[in-house]
């Protein structure tokens, strides 16, 4: 069964102009990791070092929390983790919903 290492995000761009960013990581819909994030110091990488077992692919969302009452969470994007990218090294997706920019390293095995 391949096992999905999530590695490190990088904030390129923040989602909220007003400064930092709450992000969260979900893995086929269940939150696995989440901080705050800003461009503001010049090492604004982050490490992860969750690990997912799946099957064929999982599914991977990247999002952006927003307190109140009418303001959803804002998605900054999907990618999938494949079976077939075991042991071919560091994968790397550029999540850019809402204005934003994050850089997800991770790996199959």
């Amino acid at each position: 069964m391949p096992i999905l290492h999530l590695t490190s995000i990088v904030c390129g761009k923040t989602e909220d102009y007003t400064g930092k960013d709450d992000v969260y990581i979900t893995v086929k819909g269940k939150t696995v990791w989440e901080d705050r994030m800003d461009t503001s110091r010049p090492d604004n990488a982050k490490s992860i070092g969750t690990e997912h077992p799946f099957t064929r692919k999982a599914r991977i969302d990247l999002w952006e929390e927003d307190s109140g009452n009418w303001d959803d969470d804002d998605h900054l994007g999907r990618t999938y983790a494949y079976a077939e990218q075991a042991d071919k090294g560091e994968q790397y997706y550029t999540f850019r919903g809402c204005g934003a920019k994050y850089r997800l390293t991770y790996e199959v095995k």
